[in-house]
């Protein structure tokens, strides 16, 4: 019997993904709003079970697995669907809320303009995501959001 890691990898790629187009995605807010509020790039988008008040990296996205819920869809696959809570952190005091949204906006807008990559690729289900603001914490200082998405995929059984 040999081991497939296809839910380990399906966390990986949604990471890989994110960082490799969310920075984009910063950028066209930057140049969009022009209005002095410019944000810097992620200092890391990463998969971590970690408390996002401990760390010293920021602006940061921190992804959480939910939940994986798989359903038998045909002989040798399976239909997987993860639910993921991306945790956008940042501590700039500065225009805090603008800037969090605005990080928070550009992981959204990355998620939506995913598209089918190929067969091996997750696709982000598109009935909807569900964005939540925090107050700021005040010893520390650090703004946090989340995002709640679902990514799909077919898998060998």
């Amino acid at each position: 019997m040999s081991y497939d890691s296809t839910i380990e990898d399906m966390v990986d790629d949604v990471r890989d993904y994110l960082n490799t187009n969310a920075p984009t995605f910063v950028s066209s807010i930057n140049s969009a709003k022009g209005d002095g509020t410019a944000l810097s790039a992620f200092t890391e988008i990463v998969v971590s079970d970690q408390d996002p008040y401990a760390v010293s990296k920021y602006p940061r996205v921190q992804l959480f697995v939910e939940n994986l819920e798989t359903e038998h869809i045909s002989s040798g696959y399976d239909s997987a669907t993860m639910t993921f809570i991306g945790l956008v952190a940042i501590n700039d005091k500065v225009d805090q809320r603008k800037k969090l949204l605005r990080y928070t906006e550009a992981v959204r807008q990355a998620l939506r303009d995913h598209h089918d990559l190929g067969d091996d690729a997750f696709d982000v289900d598109p009935r909807g995501m569900t964005i939540t603001y925090y107050p700021t914490e005040p010893d520390l200082g650090i703004g946090v959001s989340t995002l709640r998405f679902r990514v799909y995929k077919d898998i060998p059984n």
